[in-house]
């Protein structure tokens, strides 16, 4: 079996509108693109490194995403869901106690905890038997507490639903996260975008099944991430229909994977900067628009895609072949045992 690589590389911008442009693909000519400067500061803002350093402990660095503000909110809506619940059932949640941010922080140390210390079910934490007993849990919580918590956690309003955000549930948690991020870190000269899938087998609308992902089952996101960091810098959950996810229009030209990408990267262009990316994500199309907001791409891309060359020649393995229109690369490779597809920048 053979293996076919197709790799797409860009300089500079074309005049025209990617919408109309035509791809006039020359096979085999010498291609020497210019190639702009990653002229962009890098690296840990002067916000985060003015609070953390590398003297900071785990805990604090984790108090700087997780502030006052967020764990306070979060303890309301607790609360407020709890009251919710004892007004519908009476009987309900009899033992509940005021919640309190102390007692949100032992809740999320013990359920850290049970990462490292895993056993069969929640009440065995809690045991007696000395062969096998975790005292640290029944000193930080008791194992009531703990499961009423379990129970009632809660970050927004069941009142107040959002119908335009599926994930409304989770309140501000997310979005405070984002901005935390944002403020953190200056990206470098290489991001990369890809789809994950964050494991969940429980009852829901967009649950997806992906069969070449470990999970399989779960909710997807796509991810933006800083490579020399390995820092997440945005995402996008996919919630089906619901997805705020570019616009129509943006769809019709670069289709739903090219939206993903100029929505993740809306705040990083007009840098030369570098975007690693997959063949779901990659066409002719959002190449050239990358190029024309001085941004370049490396990726995988189908053969079948619009606006691609025609590549049926028969090549021997470890020969190449390739194709150039509108400051695009595209080379074919044949190499041994997988067939694939690559978008490549030129530079690398």
């Amino acid at each position: 079996m053979e293996l076919e690589s197709n790799h797409v590389s860009e300089t500079e911008p074309s005049s025209e509108d990617d919408n109309s442009i035509a791809y006039n693909w020359a096979k085999n000519e010498p291609f020497q693109p210019t190639v702009g400067e990653f002229d962009a500061p890098t690296g840990l803002t002067t916000e985060i490194t003015s609070i953390l350093n590398e003297t900071s402990s785990p805990l604090e660095i984790f108090e700087y995403f997780w502030d006052d503000e967020m764990m306070n909110e979060i303890v309301e809506q607790t609360n407020i869901y709890v009251d919710q619940i004892k007004k519908a059932r009476p009987n309900a949640m009899k033992d509940w106690k005021t919640f309190t941010v102390d007692v949100l922080w032992r809740f999320f140390g013990l359920h850290l905890l049970m990462g490292l210390v895993k056993k069969p079910t929640i009440k065995d934490y809690w045991t007696t038997n000395p062969l096998w007993k975790t005292p640290i849990f029944s000193q930080m919580l008791s194992r009531n507490v703990f499961e009423n918590v379990l129970g009632g956690l809660h970050f927004a309003n069941n009142l107040k639903p959002n119908p335009n955000d599926r994930f409304w549930k989770l309140g501000k948690t997310c979005t405070s996260l984002l901005a935390k991020y944002e403020k953190m870190l200056n990206p470098g000269e290489f991001v990369c975008i890809d789809e994950s899938l964050l494991k969940f087998k429980g009852k829901l609308s967009f649950k997806q099944y992906l069969p070449f992902k470990r999970s399989r089952f779960g909710i997807k996101f796509y991810g933006l991430v800083d490579h020399a960091t390995k820092i997440l810098l945005n995402y996008l959950p996919y919630q089906g229909k619901n997805s705020s996810i570019g616009t129509s229009s943006m769809k019709t030209k670069y289709g739903m994977g090219g939206s993903v990408v100029l929505t993740l990267v809306r705040n990083l262009l007009g840098k030369f900067r570098k975007i690693v990316i997959d063949n779901w994500f990659t066409s002719p199309a959002l190449a050239l628009k990358l190029l024309k907001e001085k941004t370049y791409s490396l990726g995988t891309v189908r053969k079948n895609r619009k606006d691609m060359p025609q590549m049926n020649s028969k090549l021997d393995k470890g020969e190449c072949e390739t194709f150039t229109a509108n400051g695009i690369l595209i080379e074919k490779l044949v190499l041994h045992f997988i067939t694939a597809s690559i978008i490549k920048n030129v530079i690398m």
